[in-house]
C-alpha cells in the first residue's frame, strides 16, 4: 500500500531503531509498490495522525508497470533507480 500523511507524524522504524519521521503530505511506500520491493520497515502513527491508504492494486491497475523496472544488481552509482528500503534514513 501507499500511505499519505494528512495530519500528524509517522515514525519509520528499522530493526527497532527510528530512522525517519514523516509529516504532512508525505507519501510512504511508493517504491515498494512501483518496483515490487519487499516491505522493509515498520510505520507507527502518532496520536491525532490522519493517513490515507491507497491500495497497491489501484495504483498498478492505472500504470504501465514496464515504466518502473528496477534492477537491484545495478552497481552504477549514477543510476536513476531507487535504493531500497523506501524508508531510508534521511528521507522525509
Amino acid at each position: 500500500h501507499i500511505v499519505i500523511v494528512t495530519r500528524g507524524e509517522i515514525e519509520c522504524t528499522l530493526e527497532q531503531k527510528i530512522v525517519a519521521t514523516y509529516g504532512l503530505s508525505t507519501c510512504i511506500g511508493e517504491l515498494s509498490v512501483l518496483y515490487g520491493l519487499p516491505i522493509a520497515a515498520t510505520l507507527t502513527a502518532g496520536a491525532d495522525c490522519v493517513i490515507h491508504v491507497v491500495s497497491a492494486s489501484i495504483v498498478l491497475d492505472h500504470l504501465d508497470i514496464s515504466d518502473f523496472e528496477y534492477d537491484a544488481t545495478d552497481d552504477d552509482d549514477d543510476a536513476a533507480a531507487p535504493h531500497p528500503p523506501s524508508c531510508a534514513p534521511g528521507r522525509g
